[in-house]
């Protein structure tokens, strides 16, 4: 879970939590959790990817609200 929590994009305080747990269990869930959370954000980041390799061919972007 370490190695995987330290690329998967938490906040130093997040980082921190996820050592204070003493169970691995509850070391997984917490990573899943915060990796679940983040599907909507990187959703919109790829839609946006799309959007921008399109070369000024879509005028009207409206850029994701983080």
């Amino acid at each position: 879970v370490y190695d995987i929590a330290h690329k998967a994009g938490l906040n130093f305080k997040q980082e921190i939590e996820i050592l204070e747990l003493t169970n691995e269990i509850d070391r997984q869930e917490y990573l899943q959790r915060h990796l679940h959370s983040m599907v909507p954000m990187v959703l919109e980041m790829e839609n946006m990817r799309k959007k921008i390799q399109m070369n000024g061919h879509f005028k009207n972007v409206i850029p994701p609200q983080f």
